[in-house]
């Protein structure tokens, strides 16, 4: 709802929004349905998941791309989603830093994922010996304090840091 929220209260300002790792597409598709006036564009890296998002209702605010959220992108957005994604990246830092400029000014990135409110970075990785014998990259759990210095660092303003309960009845 802090979502919905910052979209309400900036609907003058928030005309474009882009999605990066939209998965299936469902968070957006209702966003989108509710906010009609807004721009959405959705990415992800899995043409299996853009191909399932497309098959659902579509509006005329809404698209969906393949696209690696780890890359450079071209355009310029007033609010960037980026749900679950962050953990993905080693580096996340320039990641971020990478999608910032991808917001025009006073414009937002929110980041939901699963950031460790204890003072505690982990990285965790994985082997399928089903086809490889190599370690590979998994997710990693960012700490809100890691988060909140970097924040400071690059003069960001970093709000609503702690955990997300979502209002299940």
């Amino acid at each position: 709802s802090h979502l919905k929220n910052l979209i309400t209260e900036n609907q003058k300002t928030i005309k474009n929004v882009a999605d990066f790792g939209c998965g299936d597409g469902l968070m957006t598709l209702n966003l989108s349905k509710a906010y009609n006036s807004i721009n959405f564009k959705c990415f992800d890296i899995s043409k299996d998941l853009i191909n399932l998002a497309k098959t659902r209702n579509i509006g005329a605010n809404i698209s969906y791309l393949v696209k690696d959220c780890g890359q450079p992108f071209e355009d310029k957005y007033d609010l960037i989603i980026a749900s679950g994604l962050l953990s993905m990246f080693d580096d996340w830092e320039k990641i971020i830093i990478m999608w910032l400029q991808n917001i025009h000014e006073n414009g937002y990135l929110i980041l939901f994922g699963g950031f460790n409110p204890y003072n505690i970075d982990t990285k965790v990785y994985f082997r399928n010996i089903e086809y490889s014998k190599n370690w590979e990259d998994g997710l990693h759990v960012i700490s809100n304090k890691s988060l909140e210095i970097f924040c400071k660092q690059n003069n960001l303003t970093c709000e609503n840091l702690g955990e997300f309960r979502p209002p299940i009845p």
